[in-house]
């Protein structure tokens, strides 16, 4: 035990506190590295090089590709409200946004049968051809590698300090 100002703190409750407070951190940074600097194409040819369950990456990939058309029709809906005069007024206007919320859900799942419609129609088998693999190079390695070398040398700095 130890004080640190009016608090008293145990020894192993500053260690959990300190490894939760760097594992967070370096999940923020391993993601917003990951967001920064790949593609969203490249992030699912990474899933496919890992042999991610395929249903799970043409998921992701659809949900990517129309997440704009949605975005678009949600905008439209939008633009349709305020034309018929409606403000939002706190709790009051939540029934509103729910009935919105469950129309945009219809159309999207609408959109969705015709869009798999037009997909079997051109050929699709249940699979996508434009996931190809790509060729990974030592500086893909060396950015990949960085965070978890990092990770680990302050797993060895905190035993060290703190054993």
């Amino acid at each position: 035990m130890f004080d640190i100002g009016p608090l008293n703190l145990s020894r192993e409750g500053s260690i959990a506190g300190l490894n939760l407070i760097t594992k967070a951190t370096l999940g923020v940074f391993c993601s917003m590295i990951l967001a920064g600097s790949t593609t969203a194409h490249s992030l699912l040819a990474g899933f496919v090089r890992i042999k991610t369950p395929s249903l799970f990456v043409q998921i992701a990939a659809f949900m990517i590709r129309y997440l704009n058309v949605i975005n678009d029709q949600m905008a439209r809906m939008k633009v349709a409200r305020e034309s018929r005069g409606f403000q939002a007024e706190g709790i009051r206007s939540w029934p509103i946004f729910t009935s919105t919320l469950g129309a945009l859900f219809i159309r999207a799942y609408e959109r969705g049968e015709r869009v798999h419609l037009a997909m079997l129609s051109r050929g699709y088998a249940g699979t996508l051809s434009s996931l190809s693999l790509e060729n990974v190079q030592p500086k893909h390695w060396r950015v990949g590698l960085t965070f978890p070398f990092l990770a680990a040398l302050s797993f060895l700095i905190g035993r060290v300090l703190f054993s």
